[in-house]
């Protein structure tokens, strides 16, 4: 998941957990805007 925006004030351009659980399965997540997850720590294996 590359070069996604997202324009909410709370980020997860990538990926945005609101609620239950998310799992990535060699799933490569960059270059993102204004972030790649959110919120940090809300998606185990992505890094911010």
């Amino acid at each position: 998941m590359e070069h996604n925006i997202a324009t909410c004030p709370d980020g997860g351009g990538g990926i945005y957990e609101d609620s239950g659980s998310a799992t990535l399965v060699g799933t490569l997540v960059r270059i993102n805007s204004p972030n790649d997850c959110a919120p940090a720590g809300g998606v185990p294996l992505c890094n911010g």
